[in-house]
């Protein structure tokens, strides 16, 4: 009976639906269907797109349609895509989704909507993008015309926008400079042919024009703009480095901008130079130290000529010579602490003789009116201004402190090795015991001292390290026959030869029986140690100390022996610390409270006390600081002696 059976198919008819719907949803629960990384990228594309199609660029609809979101994901799909399929593979190939990103010119598109900026910070976000796709791709993008093209559009455009977000852009520009760099035959479709006015056409590589503009940037864009163009100043090709040194003013521009931060720095009140003037003018030193550390020859050529010119001859020099006392000692103060920043050899060279002048001849008078620079400030030790004199002693002690020949062969060297100041005949047999004679007596000078053994052996260790510093500082220095160095000699080698003419006539060669108007001015002001304040004494002392560490007998001897061989009338150390040594003396004689005064500014020293004398007291309280030195001054000088003597002993067992 079909109307009895009806009703009993549509039932079954209906529940094999609803059963067929129910396991449809069970297998999609349990076995979801996955979309592959290309249908997952061209969802989020389609998602870009359908923003932009509206032509509203509403910036509510932009997040509320997660935009950021799409295109994050976008270049995070193509870059897992191609690092997990290229992993194992010698030559790396496009897979699906670059395939797609290519031929649908997606690139081309993205360059286009960071150049209109819409809606408003959208360029921030693609700058980001395209900068991490090229930086983190495992194979280079730029061979690709369709983003070559592009990206060298937006680099034209945003060149010439004012209001660029600096930061990513600087940062892509770099990025794109590190891939020319790596594989230089993509230098090409970043070099552009410009027509002159005379109709003459030159190649522009827009890059580094690009990053120019950046260079002043504030904080990281700036830094990371001068790395950029570290980077291209690396780049050896023709092309590039014509346009670089005959068609942009780059020189003259990184120099005119160091001129400008030095004249900007602030006169300085304090001890102290840290200042936001002087770290800008510390970053662009450094710049021209990078340069000259890194960047072609012809390039390096040009800055150093450009800073002769402009900088130090018509700037630093000058500023150095200022009359003002306040003027010159911040001068002096900025070069000093800038003085780390010379450490290419040419830049370092090229302030020492602004500074010190060149010469390899024995000093004589005539020096010091060919060169008044050094004249003045050597001159400036004993300035009646304290703090132009303190300037003055830490710049030598930092000159010295180089380890640089030409520093050494100007202020000394030069006026030892003909030897004037050494007497006939004065060759010693057993040297070794000699001079263990000397350590005896330095460390039993001073009169009425605490016990001269106290310290000494801490003197000893520092000793022993700047001593094996300066040896292997001083070892790149070009061998000089009359310089021995240590390790090629032995302790008589300074008393080996000695010239032939009068005691009178060797003094004068010697300068004024000195060395040098450099270490007349070191023996003159160490002279006045109990009229000194201590911060003068102890950078004084600190620079004859490092004078001694020197590994060359024929200065190290000159400084630490007794004057046994020296001709009459020559000055050494040794004399001078025996005269302060006498003052001592009559000073205990005509002092009656001698040790109690003593004792008492060991303490106010050892603790840091910041009692300030009268003016009354301040003569008698530098004078008991001024022996307090002296004291701890002889142990150092004791224990470099010894060191240098168990260095030759070594030498002579080996």
């Amino acid at each position: 009976n079909k109307e009895l059976d009806n009703p009993y198919e549509e039932t079954m008819s209906g529940w094999f639906e609803t059963a067929t719907s129910f396991l449809d949803d069970l297998t999609q629960i349990i076995a979801p269907v996955v979309e592959t990384p290309l249908e997952d990228f061209k969802t989020h594309w389609r998602a870009i797109k359908d923003f932009y199609s509206d032509g509203d660029y509403e910036v509510e609809a932009f997040q509320s349609m997660e935009i950021p979101e799409h295109l994050v994901s976008m270049i995070t799909i193509l870059l897992e895509e191609e690092r997990e399929e290229n992993k194992e593979l010698d030559n790396p190939k496009f897979h699906e989704c670059l395939e797609f990103f290519i031929q649908n010119r997606i690139m081309e598109i993205l360059c286009e909507l960071a150049i209109i900026n819409k809606p408003k910070g959208v360029r921030k976000l693609i700058l980001t993008q395209v900068n991490a796709l090229l930086s983190y791709m495992p194979h280079s993008l730029l061979h690709n015309m369709s983003v070559h093209g592009p990206i060298l559009k937006l680099v034209k455009e945003l060149s010439a926008t004012i209001d660029v977000e600096n930061m990513e852009f600087v940062a892509l520009l770099c990025s794109i400079v590190r891939l020319l760099k790596r594989e230089p035959v993509l230098l090409s479709f970043f070099i552009e042919e410009t027509e002159l006015g005379d109709g003459k056409k030159v190649s522009e590589f827009l890059l580094f024009s690009s990053l120019l503009q950046h260079m002043k940037d504030p904080g990281g864009a700036g830094d990371a703009a001068k790395d950029g163009v570290l980077l291209i100043l690396q780049i050896d090709d023709p092309i590039i480095f014509d346009y670089i040194l005959n068609h942009t003013s780059f020189g003259s521009r990184v120099v005119a901008d160091l001129c400008q931060y030095y004249k900007a720095l602030p006169i300085c009140k304090t001890s102290s130079t840290k200042s936001d003037q002087f770290t800008a003018y510390l970053i662009q030193l450094k710049l021209c130290n990078e340069i000259l550390l890194n960047a072609l020859p012809e390039i390096q050529i040009q800055l150093l000529r450009e800073l002769e010119e402009e900088f130090f001859d018509a700037i630093l020099g000058p500023s150095l010579l200022q009359p003002n006392e306040e003027i010159a000692r911040s001068m002096t103060m900025y070069l000093r602490d800038s003085l780390p920043s010379f450490t290419a050899p040419t830049f370092l060279r090229q302030l020492i003789v602004l500074l010190l002048g060149e010469f390899e001849q024995v000093e004589n008078e005539d020096d010091q009116s060919s060169h008044y620079l050094r004249y003045t400030l050597i001159s400036r030790i004993h300035s009646d201004d304290t703090a132009l004199c303190m300037s003055t002693l830490k710049l030598f002690e930092s000159l010295v402190g180089l380890y640089h020949r030409e520093v050494m062969y100007n202020l000394i060297l030069r006026n030892l090795i003909p030897k004037y100041h050494i007497a006939p005949n004065s060759q010693v047999e057993d040297r070794i015991s000699e001079l263990r004679t000397t350590i005896s007596s330095w460390l039993t000078f001073p009169p009425e001292s605490e016990d001269g053994s106290t310290g000494y052996e801490a003197y000893l260790v520092d000793a022993s390290q700047q001593i094996t510093y300066a040896k292997m500082a001083c070892r790149k220095w070009v061998e000089d026959a009359g310089l021995a160095f240590h390790s090629e000699s032995n302790l008589s080698f300074p008393w080996e030869t000695s010239v032939e003419i009068s005691d009178e006539e060797a003094g004068e060669l010697f300068f004024r029986n000195s060395g040098g108007f450099f270490l007349e001015s070191l023996f003159d002001k160490l002279r006045q140690m109990f009229d000194n304040s201590l911060e003068i004494n102890l950078v004084l002392t600190g620079i004859f100390a490092k004078l001694a560490h020197y590994p060359f007998p024929l200065l190290y001897l000159y400084l630490l022996d007794k004057p046994t061989h020296l001709r009459p009338g020559i000055r050494s150390l040794w004399e001078t610390m025996k005269e302060l040594s006498d003052e001592i003396r009559t000073k205990i004689d005509e002092t009656p409270d001698f040790k109690e005064n003593l004792t008492k500014a060991r303490y106010e020293i050892q603790t840091d006390s910041d009692v300030t004398p009268t003016a009354m007291e301040m003569q008698k309280h530098q004078f008991f600081q001024g022996v307090i030195v002296l004291e701890e001054f002889v142990k150092e000088l004791a224990a470099i002696l010894s060191i240098w003597i168990n260095v030759n002993i070594q030498l002579e067992e080996s």
